[in-house]
């Protein structure tokens, strides 16, 4: 569930990236997504805040989780942080979907 988390994740933010500057980055590193998404629009500053030590570790759960959550057997992730990181990736789509389209009609 947590790879399948950052693969949303990363197709999300490249789907920003892509939309605003017709270039779609070669990175599985959500953190960097993340930095130039927020560039680009400030609204992606809020989706995944790193405020308190539990958002830190959170977020950090959901970048590692493209390789260690299926090659490392030490990989955990808790029921309740699955449901928080899945709670911001939708938060995510929502705002992907909306800031796209609203990108896009302004260039018509």
């Amino acid at each position: 569930a947590a790879f399948l988390l950052h693969q949303a994740t990363e197709r999300f933010f490249n789907a920003i990236v892509l939309t605003f500057t017709r270039y779609k980055p070669k990175t599985h590193d959500i953190e960097k997504l993340d930095h130039q998404a927020s560039d680009l629009h400030p609204e992606f500053f809020k989706v995944f805040p790193r405020a308190t030590e539990q958002q830190k570790h959170c977020f950090d759960l959901l970048k590692n989780a493209y390789i260690d959550a299926r090659y490392k057997r030490d990989y955990a992730i808790t029921k309740e942080e699955l449901e928080y990181l899945a709670s911001r990736v939708k938060k995510l789509q929502e705002l992907t979907k909306r800031i796209c389209e609203e990108k896009i009609a302004s260039m018509a």
